[in-house]
Order: structure tokens, then C-alpha cells, then sequence
């Protein structure tokens, strides 16, 4: 399973690097490698700063005209859930 934060879902980077009661679960997710990154396009639209990217060690993902590519996705076997 990977999470990838894409559209305005990349807004949401900011506040899990704020300390709170959902940071234990959110460094969960993220040293086990489900949070896998973020979709440059996305984050550069909505505002999104990338030395926080770097400082939460979250790739940013560009394979398709800025985008993760959702091809390479399932031909890795992986299904989309969108939310």
C-alpha cells in the first residue's frame, strides 16, 4: 500500500508536520514507507513549499507531465482508491 498526496490533498503535508495528536500515527505511516510522496504538479499548484518536502523527507513524484504516473502504479500491481 502507498499513500500519495495528490491535489488539494497536498495541503495536508503542512499539518501533519505540525506537532499534535495525529503526529505518532502520521511518523507511523511515513517511516514504513506507506506515505510514499507527493505530485509536484499538485503541490506547486496549491501552494505547497518544497523545503517542507525535504525537511519531511517526501518525494516528489513527476513521471507523467508533472504528475505520478498512475500507468506505472498498476503495472506495479496496485489498485487507486480516491478520496
Amino acid at each position: 500500500m502507498q499513500l500519495i498526496f495528490d491535489g488539494g490533498g497536498t495541503k495536508w503535508i503542512e499539518e501533519f508536520s505540525k506537532e499534535h495528536k495525529m503526529t505518532p500515527l502520521s511518523q507511523s505511516l511515513k517511516s514504513s514507507g506507506v506515505i510514499a510522496g507527493v505530485c509536484d504538479y499538485c503541490d506547486t499548484s496549491f501552494g505547497g513549499e518544497k523545503d517542507l518536502l525535504k525537511k519531511e523527507e517526501l518525494p516528489l513524484f513527476d513521471e507523467y507531465k508533472g504528475h505520478p504516473s498512475i500507468a506505472r502504479l498498476f503495472a506495479d500491481g496496485y489498485q487507486t482508491i480516491t478520496l
